[in-house]
């Protein structure tokens, strides 16, 4: 019984990777997403299943397109990104969270990774260092690039 259920486990995580990564961005900067949609749009094995503009619209979203990563600002309207962090922790458990943010405090940094972010990246750094990012963030692994 145990080598199907491994053989099963196997296939299942073989079929995940070939599908294309689910991700939501959450920017309270409607060009910020924008750019950000465009440069994931172009990039193979990435699909953006939605967009967010405040922390409310953002746990909403999670719930209706059950992403593999959220690309996550953390100063945005309607509540704390660490807030927001805690919350999808909690309800999306198989989501990762990407922060992009323009705040380059370590303390900061600390906080999120400390609530459960699985990355933490300053956004003059997006570009390719973004998917990148996210790739390593849908595979479990860590994405801190500040």
């Amino acid at each position: 019984m145990t080598t199907l259920t491994n053989s099963l486990s196997e296939s299942s995580e073989d079929r995940r990777r070939q599908q294309p990564i689910r991700v939501l961005l959450s920017d309270d900067h409607v060009l910020v997403r924008a750019t950000l949609r465009a440069l994931l749009d172009r990039t193979k094995g990435i699909d953006v299943v939605g967009e967010a503009a405040d922390t409310q619209s953002v746990l909403d979203s999670a719930a209706r397109h059950h992403p593999d990563v959220i690309v996550l600002d953390l100063h945005m309207p309607l509540g704390s990104g660490l807030q927001a962090i805690h919350a999808l922790h909690e309800s999306e458990p198989d989501c990762r969270v990407l922060v992009l943010t323009m705040d380059a405090s370590g303390a900061m940094a600390s906080s999120a990774m400390d609530a459960g972010a699985s990355g933490y990246m300053l956004k003059e750094r997006a570009g390719r260092e973004l998917v990148d990012a996210i790739r390593c963030a849908a595979a479990g692994r860590g994405a801190n690039v500040e």
